[in-house]
């Protein structure tokens, strides 16, 4: 610790230095607290599990610990009464102390502290001790409206479903933001109901890590340690429901019959993508290092695993097919992984693999993508293929684990999922690695032809994320980003790129662009607006305008584009524009700019005019303009639905 006496200017050498004895170093102290009246101070010493108390530099008296002889990390020693102290303490008149035990998720209180050599002072009382609590690092409360370090979040049929440590819970009107901001979930699965966390028939004591959704069989399948859980979805998850499926890495077989090695006798199932249509899986395995691809997955004596990637066979294990870290130079490769997190497969069934975890650590920080052409098709064989993927994401090259935010790049991306409207990618970034402000990256045409190491195309800057994770999308545009340590799910619409303006991809699942977005320019996002979590405030999202200021008014003077057509019109100054979303009411824009032509898309039964002229709304360019009108023109659409109608002028 640096004590400064008057600190007045920068650069101030300190005027002492105070340590605890050499035998026994600080270990991640996270606080400092003056105790009333005499001015002691105390220092939480998290990461040796007690809190000291100085008087001019000398330990006079300890919490947690008697002797200041380190024990070991975390709770692993005999004689500590907190585990894992954090932050500032408290005392009350009585010169009682209070301190907060991350471990137990418990504040602490204690009549006194040992001094140095003492007996060790055990705590008298806890508060926070509540209903839902347990031993291993958990909320101390839990109900239908929190969330605890979530760690996953997916659409499945009409409801949203969030990992959640130990349990799952699922929403059933996501959609309507009055009651999902901050609001009760519908239903919970794998614990007794909704106030419990305790119970571990589906997890085995871990918590689960993915989550993914067959629309065609309607199975929701969880990820856990080295377990698989698989429930029904029917016509909705319910509350309480029973597994139709639970199977472990021991239970899974090659081609041949044999059972899958595991490195250690460990797999660590990570996450698992499906494949509907062909009942395939995609299964991550962060222990070896590894890709598994899983036929007939549904059925318990059918599945099988029939190829895998990065390693060149099943009993590798090592990061980079044997060369080591990717923190080391020089060991990061192509067709390696090191770290693996997830494996997403996008709408032409190209395979993308996050290729790093939580803080980087010794992964490749990276994504790649492997061509569907270059995957061997199931052929009843177990297949190690060694072709390279075709493109990087996050750094520059296919050798390279480092990368610098201030190129443009989303460093250490973390999760990515493909919007099924456009093929648009949108993927989160670690929160060590980049600013608060650039987490979240969207690319619109994600594998155009020529680019090896494509930029990101924009940011939802106006989103802050502190650790982003998981990233899903519905059908209608609604895309939820779950914050694992700010305990959130974000959930806000979003515009689909427009081809008229944007460099959009080959399209998602059902065709190409609806062309409901902001144009293309960087630095914005495709965020239609206003966003809400399930903790409280909301977010404005933001949105990517190609044009000009934009103001709402407008003139309706005689001599005006709109003059006698409608009144109020938004004015617009550039040629430039997008309308973005324009909602479900009439609505009419005007300009005088040199406009060379227009589109727009999504009218549905509405009806688009320019100078009173009705227009055809087919998402392509038209022919030809109206004839101006008082020197300039003035767009009008009907009242109805879809709200996501657009229009765009340039």
């Amino acid at each position: 610790m640096l004590v400064y006496k008057n600190p007045a200017s920068n650069g101030q050498a300190a005027t002492q230095i105070w340590n605890p004895p050499a035998a026994s170093p600080f270990l991640w102290p996270r606080g400092l607290t003056l105790e009333p009246n005499t001015g002691a101070l105390w220092v939480t010493d998290t990461g040796n599990n007690r809190l000291e108390r100085f008087l001019n530099g000398t330990v006079t008296h300890v919490l947690g610990d008697n002797d200041l002889v380190r024990d070991g990390d975390w709770c692993t020693g005999t004689d500590w009464s907190t585990c894992a102290p954090h932050g500032t303490i408290g005392f009350d008149r009585d010169g009682k102390i209070y301190t907060p035990d991350v471990d137990s998720q418990r504040v602490k209180k204690f009549p006194s502290a040992s001094p140095v050599g003492g007996a060790v002072v055990n705590p008298s009382g806890l508060m926070f001790d509540l209903p839902g609590r347990n031993s291993n690092t958990y909320a101390n409360h839990v109900g239908p409206s929190g969330l605890a370090n979530p760690g996953f979040v997916v659409f499945a049929g009409t409801q949203m479903v969030v990992a959640d440590r130990w349990r799952i819970a699922f929403w059933n009107n996501y959609t309507n933001t009055a009651t999902f901001s901050g609001g009760n979930a519908s239903g919970v699965l794998a614990q007794d109901d909704m106030t419990s966390q305790e119970a571990n028939a589906f997890n085995g004591g871990g918590n689960f890590t993915s989550l993914a959704y067959d629309a065609t069989r309607k199975l929701l399948y969880a990820t856990v340690a080295d377990m698989i859980d698989v429930w029904s979805v029917g016509t909705g998850l319910t509350s309480g429901q029973a597994l139709v499926q639970q199977f472990r890495a021991s239970d899974l077989m090659t081609p041949t019959g044999t059972i899958l090695p595991c490195f250690n006798n460990s797999c660590s199932l990570t996450h698992l993508t499906v494949d509907a249509a062909n009942d395939i899986g995609w299964l991550v395995d962060s222990t070896s290092n590894r890709v598994l691809r899983i036929t007939s997955l549904s059925s318990a004596t059918n599945r099988r695993v029939d190829l895998v990637l990065g390693q060149s066979d099943l009993t590798s294990h090592i990061c980079n097919r044997g060369r080591g870290s990717g923190n080391v130079a020089g060991n990061t490769i192509a067709n390696g992984f090191c770290d693996p997190s997830e494996v997403v497969l996008d709408a032409q069934g190209n395979v993308f693999v996050v290729d790093g975890t939580w803080e980087c650590r010794e992964g490749n920080c990276r994504v790649v993508e492997y061509q569907k052409s270059d995957i061997p098709a199931p052929n009843g064989t177990l297949q190690a293929p060694s072709a390279n993927p075709v493109r990087v994401y996050g750094v520059s090259d296919f050798t390279s684990s480092t990368c610098d935010p201030s190129t443009g790049r989303l460093c250490s991306p973390r999760f990515i999922a493909f919007d099924p409207r456009d093929g648009a990618m949108v993927a989160t970034g670690d929160g060590y690695h980049n600013p608060l402000n650039k987490r979240l990256a969207v690319w619109t045409n994600p594998t155009k032809a020529g680019l090896t190491a494509p930029l990101p195309t924009a940011f939802y800057t106006s989103l802050p994320i502190n650790q982003a994770g998981s990233v899903a999308f519905d059908a209608n545009g609604y895309m939820a980003v779950h914050d694992h340590t700010w305990n959130r799910i974000t959930l806000f619409k979003t515009n689909a790129c427009n081809p008229a303006t944007e460099d959009c991809g080959g399209g998602g699942g059902t065709g190409g662009a609806s062309g409901t977005g902001g144009a293309g320019a960087t630095g914005g996002s495709r965020s239609s607006g206003g966003s809400t979590n399930t903790g409280g405030s909301t977010s404005t999202g933001g949105s990517r305008s190609t044009g000009g200021a934009v103001s709402t008014g407008g003139s309706t003077g005689t001599s005006t584009p709109c003059a006698g057509l409608c009144t109020n019109p938004v004015t617009f100054s550039t040629a430039n524009y997008n309308s973005g979303s324009l909602g479900v009411t009439a609505t009419c824009h005007q300009t005088t700019a040199a406009i060379v032509n227009c589109n727009c898309g999504n009218m549905g039964s509405r009806t688009f005019t320019i100078n009173g002229t009705t227009m055809t709304c087919n998402f392509q360019n038209f022919a030809s303009l109206p004839t101006k009108r008082n020197g300039g023109y003035c767009f009008q659409a009907s009242a109805g639905t879809p709200d996501y109608a657009y229009f765009a002028t340039f």
